[in-house]
């Protein structure tokens, strides 16, 4: 069950409209069928059985009144004097009975005494016969057909009491013996017709046929009780046998070599224990039901078919149309925006069905139209474009045009902010551009004036060692290196001036690289806000979001650059003043070279020890210059790559500010 209703659920609603109309159709028909085939067999059964009952009573009456008619000849004869007069001629009692005998259609009949010999033959003597002895005591009894062993014939004998006088109320004197044609209660049975194949048969109280069709069951002595003992197939029968001995009346269907026969049994009262049985033949009545049912089966498939054409039909009715919106629904739900219209000729439900799925499918059509125009208008930077069909936003449809009017002034206020922040962030930019380039530049300066110094420093070592080998020669050395110091004292002074520039060139990127850290820190608030706006505005803010990506991943980029600057710049500031105090150490140191080239001339000695401490001072002179030197050439290199980056963050803002100059916006 729970495979059907699984199997019945995944059909389409045609198919289940049609399949429950033919089955409860077909169920119903068929149904209806079988109560009425099963109520009518069972009718004409009962029917059957209880007219074969009563024509099985009616037939007994029958034979019973045939053979008291036969009882009443042979009593009448016993009650006339002729016969019972001992003294009328033989011969004439002989011709009388005769006469008697072809007039009622008797075989054969004899006048017997007490001692049972007939009057007409020696030979014939039924003393000691049940018949006889019944009839002596003054009672008619008709015999069951015996077999005559001489003849080999069945004999069938009528005793009836002969009355002295012919009075029934004086003494028996002797008895009437009349003897029937062997096929006399075989043509009483013979003459009861009921059917075609219908037959009637008698019995007796001990089983035994007494009357049939034909005289073969009798000849043979048949007795079905003693059958059945051996023949199993008989027992039913053998209990119906039962019954009829019993003198009960009744009927029971009986099926015995294929044949369904109704056997119906009525006792015939006479005390003998006889009874009689009707058989029909169950077919021969049916043939009727036969024909009455196979018109009914007839009428069945036609009204089955009837209905299953109805059935189709309705369920095409109903089912193709709600197919046909269906797909269309599915349709629309794929994206076909231009299905045909469905028209329907019908005016029931299903034309209202078409006309609903028409009207929705043209209103989303309508819609989705105008929001991909307003889309599209968004996507191409004009936020200006309004709805083409207002009509079609109604009841809850309504608050989508209400969102898009929101999301486009969201995003118009957006655009102008960044529009805002974009200039001012190229213009911020310029002004970086022209520092760094600046800042480059007297770095630049720096370096070369530093490889001057660091000659001059590296001559004046060589110039010191020189008069240190040449004592001699000190006096001349000592004036040249006096006019040399006195060079250098100059160059130091310029050089003290050279590094107050660092400084102050240094503070001022200092100050120019804060600004840039604000300028990026609010371009990463800009680019932030733009990036939540883009994402409320869903797919249509997509490019946008791409965009302040960009806007935020170049002020990050700008904002660390910065930093590193400004790390390079505090490094540089504190190598600055380093070279500032071994400047004014030089300085102090030449002042001594000059004190000591004065009073060179008065002392040698005091040359020659001098000059081993000048040797010593400007080596250390040359290892400081040699490290501004260095710290100066990673300034001009830090400067040269913040002057890029600039110019890089320059084209980058001015190319921001001409995207956002694409949109069109409502001021």
């Amino acid at each position: 069950m729970q495979k059907f209703l699984s199997w019945f659920n995944r059909l389409s609603i045609q198919k289940k409209i049609q399949y429950s109309t033919i089955i409860l159709i077909v169920g119903s028909m068929l149904i209806i069928g079988v109560l009425f085939v099963f109520r009518s067999f069972q009718s004409t059964n009962q029917t059957l059985q209880v007219t074969v009952e009563k024509l099985a009573d009616v037939t007994a009456d029958r034979i019973k009144w045939e053979l008291n008619n036969k009882e009443s000849i042979a009593y009448e004869l016993g009650c006339m004097a002729l016969f019972a007069n001992p003294h009328t001629d033989v011969e004439l009692k002989r011709h009388r009975m005769q006469l008697k005998l072809d007039h009622y259609g008797f075989v054969d009949g004899h006048i017997v005494g007490m001692d049972g010999d007939s009057i007409f033959d020696e030979s014939f003597n039924v003393s000691g016969f049940e018949y006889f002895e019944q009839a002596i005591k003054g009672e008619t009894h008709v015999t069951k057909p015996m077999i005559n062993h001489s003849t080999g014939k069945i004999s069938i004998f009528i005793a009836a009491p002969l009355w002295d006088y012919g009075n029934p109320e004086n003494d028996v004197i002797g008895a009437i013996i009349l003897m029937l044609e062997e096929n006399t209660l075989n043509n009483i049975v013979n003459s009861v017709i009921v059917s075609k194949n219908s037959y009637v048969y008698m019995i007796d109280g001990e089983g035994y046929t007494v009357a049939d069709a034909t005289l073969d069951s009798i000849l043979n002595e048949e007795n079905v009780e003693k059958l059945a003992n051996t023949e199993r197939s008989l027992r039913k029968l053998a209990a119906v046998h039962g019954k009829m001995r019993n003198g009960e009346s009744g009927s029971a269907i009986i099926t015995i070599g294929g044949k369904r026969d109704i056997f119906a049994y009525a006792p015939l009262d006479n005390n003998s224990g006889w009874s009689v049985a009707v058989v029909a033949r169950a077919s021969d009545f049916m043939s009727g039901l036969y024909l009455t049912v196979a018109l009914v089966i007839i009428i069945m498939g036609l009204l089955i078919f009837i209905a299953s054409m109805l059935a189709r039909k309705t369920a095409n009715d109903i089912g193709l149309p709600i197919q046909k919106c269906s797909d269309q629904l599915w349709h629309l739900a794929a994206g076909n925006l231009h299905s045909e219209p469905l028209v329907f000729t019908t005016e029931d439900e299903t034309k209202a069905l078409a006309e609903a799925t028409n009207e929705i499918s043209i209103g989303v059509a309508a819609m989705i139209t105008d929001i991909q125009y307003m889309l599209s208008e968004m996507g191409s930077g004009n936020f200006t474009a309004k709805p083409q069909n207002p009509e079609v936003y109604t009841e809850d449809i309504a608050p989508l045009l209400d969102s898009y009017a929101n999301l486009n002034q969201k995003l118009s206020e957006t655009i102008l902010n960044m529009k805002e922040v974009s200039h001012q962030v190229s213009v911020g930019s310029g002004q970086l551009t022209d520092s760094s380039q600046g800042l480059a530049e007297g770095a630049t300066e720096q370096a070369g004036a530093i490889e001057e110094l660091q000659a001059t420093i590296t001559t004046v070592t060589e110039q010191i060692r020189m008069s240190a080998d040449e004592q001699k020669k000190v006096l001349n050395m000592a004036m040249e290196m006096e006019k040399v110091a006195e060079t250098s004292n100059e160059e130091m002074d310029n050089l003290k001036v050279a590094m107050r520039r660092i400084n102050e060139t240094s503070q001022k990127i200092e100050s120019i690289i804060s600004g840039i850290e604000d300028i990026a820190s609010q371009t990463n608030l800009l680019s932030l806000n733009a990036s939540i706006e883009a994402a409320r505005a869903g797919e249509a803010g997509r490019g946008f979001a791409v965009v302040a990506n960009e806007i935020r991943s170049l002020a990050e980029s700008s904002a660390n650059s910065a930093v590193h600057t400004r790390e390079l710049i505090e490094t540089a500031i504190k190598e600055a003043r380093s070279g500032d105090e071994i400047t004014e150490k030089t300085a102090a140191s030449l002042d001594q070279v000059i004190k000591g080239l004065k009073s060179i001339e008065g002392n040698i000695q005091e040359v020659t020890e001098f000059s081993s401490k000048q040797v010593e001072s400007m080596n250390e002179i040359e290892g400081g210059i040699t490290q501004i030197s260095d710290v100066i050439q990673h300034n001009s290199s830090l400067a040269e790559e913040s002057s890029a980056i600039s110019q890089q963050f320059s084209s980058q803002a001015i190319t921001l500010e001409d995207l956002i100059g694409s949109f069109k916006i409502e001021h």
